[in-house]
């Protein structure tokens, strides 16, 4: 049997339809309070077969630092996907993600030493790889440089890497990937998914940053593949596209059918507005819509090599265009 954490996240939810769909025995760990029922949302994207496959999935509460819970879901277990994690760039939230990245994945980690577990499949991020001076594209030995200024998340997603590694240490084989900016269709605010509907309700500007995106299908696929392989402790960027902000919103104006581009927001301006939201939120006690970390992250150039998962399982990466036609046509009719 397969367990997933974090099953009614963004790429949990999608790797969730994508296994029982292929007939796999799958136990979904949810936190208490989270909506299950929103994952039949996703698997209406695939599939008019909706309940039929979500009862399929045996759901179990479970939090990641509660060990007797985690203990039951564990039980008759081979193998696991784990994406549960806390998206955060708040500097409020820094013990929070450091109790559910890190902490939380040594918990994970811990289990599957314990239960010979056959492979875990973990799910980090791009932020936890660095760049070399003489390096310009960023690969999977563009390891993490403690002295470049790092956000919170960055921090406490490398510390759980970390504690990926040392499991492999003690015997679970396992496999790392890295994804850029993850694209879905609206998933009511969850991590980057809405960005098309964000878009398309007012927030109309780009910066002059680059980064790399990639199809939350193509995510999923990849890790089921490296799961299904031979391939183990070993780490792989998940990136389909490089993208300036720019070009991703001249994507996004030829799908929406904007005649008018998006306006260029200058730092200066952007990190004035981040300075003004954060001081709001100060006083309301509220966590500002665009903090230091966020605005300083908007204009990073950055850019990712996808050769390796390519190389290793022939992986081919659905083009950003494609995936952009298919979230306007599901969050907008457009």
């Amino acid at each position: 049997m397969i367990l997933v954490t974090g099953a009614t996240g963004l790429v949990g939810s999608h790797l969730l339809y994508h296994l029982v769909s292929s007939g796999h025995k799958v136990r979904a760990i949810y936190r208490k309070g989270s909506n299950i029922y929103a994952v039949r949302d996703v698997f209406a994207l695939y599939t008019r077969a909706i309940i039929p496959l979500w009862r399929k999935v045996q759901w179990v509460e479970a939090d990641l630092n509660d060990i007797p819970s985690l203990e039951h879901a564990f039980t008759g277990i081979e193998y696991v996907y784990h994406t549960a994690a806390m998206v955060s760039f708040h500097s409020k939230d820094q013990s929070k993600l450091y109790k559910t990245n890190v902490k939380g994945t040594a918990n994970i980690v811990n289990l599957c030493i314990a239960r010979g577990i056959k492979k875990l499949c973990f799910v980090s991020s791009v932020s936890t790889l660095s760049k070399e001076a003489d390096k310009p594209i960023l690969d999977e030995n563009s390891y993490w440089n403690p002295d470049e200024d790092h956000n919170h998340y960055a921090i406490t997603k490398y510390g759980a890497e970390m504690e990926v590694w040392r499991g492999t240490q003690e015997g679970v084989p396992a496999v790392i990937v890295n994804p850029g900016v993850i694209l879905a269709p609206d998933m009511q605010g969850r991590s980057s998914s809405g960005i098309v509907k964000q878009y398309d309700t007012g927030s109309r500007f780009y910066t002059d940053g680059r980064t790399g995106f990639v199809d939350v299908r193509d995510v999923v696929s990849a890790m089921q593949k490296l799961m299904q392989s031979e391939i183990q402790n070993k780490r792989f960027i998940l990136v389909s596209e490089n993208l300036t902000y720019k070009a991703f919103t001249q994507m996004l104006d030829k799908e929406l059918k904007y005649e008018i581009p998006a306006k260029r927001a200058s730092k200066g301006m952007v990190m004035t507005i981040s300075i003004l939201t954060s001081f709001i939120g100060f006083l309301f006690g509220k966590k500002p819509k665009l903090d230091r970390d966020t605005a300083k992250a908007l204009f990073k150039q950055n850019q990712y090599s996808n050769k390796a998962i390519q190389e290793a399982i022939g992986f081919k990466f659905t083009p950003i265009e494609h995936t952009l036609e298919w979230i306007c046509r599901i969050d907008g009719n457009y």
